[in-house]
């Protein structure tokens, strides 16, 4: 399969847990919820900052949304983030990862 198709793949998902965490931030949900919500949180930033640092986050969350990027944004993404992503989206690294974690 495409790298291009995994790495899509990942980046979508990784948005849409975004989106749903934006979404749970809503004002109507109770105290308990927004505890939850916060705990999903960190767990995502915590997996996030093992990986990336953070103006690498903040880079790979504007792509995320689609945000404009300044040429030194996008040269620096293009170099580095998007390396480290494709590295992620790879199904062999994967699946050695899922091995040596069983």
């Amino acid at each position: 399969m495409d790298i291009r198709y995994f790495i899509e793949n990942i980046v979508l998902s990784i948005y849409r847990l975004f989106c749903r965490k934006q979404y749970k931030n809503s004002y109507f949900r109770t105290k308990k919820k927004r505890k939850n919500q916060k705990a999903e949180t960190t767990d995502l930033d915590r997996y996030l900052d093992q990986i990336f640092s953070t103006k690498q986050k903040e880079l790979f969350l504007k792509k995320l949304n689609k945000d404009t990027l300044t040429k030194t944004e996008k040269e620096y993404f293009s170099r580095v983030v998007k390396k480290k992503v494709s590295a992620l989206a790879d199904t062999e690294l994967h699946t050695l990862s899922k091995k040596l974690l069983n």
